[in-house]
């Protein structure tokens, strides 16, 4: 089950950033082990180490934020991860 209303969230397509520009991406999901936010930490060390700016925000509730924090840490990427907690569909939609 959808926890968040994807009605609320039209699919509006975006232009590609320009070169030098930086690529934003969110994420929104219970911070859990089965969802693969480490997995997405781990492609964006990938993409930046290939050249990439881009900042990603991960949105949601779950046991496993600190791991998550943790890793991000170790990745050296606190500067391109932002942790969101809990918000409101007004807070989200704003994201």
């Amino acid at each position: 089950p959808q926890a968040t209303s994807l009605e609320e969230f039209p699919f509006t397509p975006v232009a590609l950033p320009k070169p030098h520009e930086q690529l934003r991406v969110i994420t929104v999901g219970r911070f859990q082990r089965e969802k693969g936010q480490e997995y997405g930490l781990l492609a964006l060390r990938r993409l930046r180490d290939a050249g990439f700016d881009i900042h990603w925000t991960f949105v949601g509730v779950g046991t496993e934020l600190l791991r998550f924090r943790r890793l991000a840490q170790r990745l050296n990427l606190d500067q391109h991860v932002t942790w969101h907690e809990g918000l409101t569909i007004e807070a989200l939609r704003d994201e």
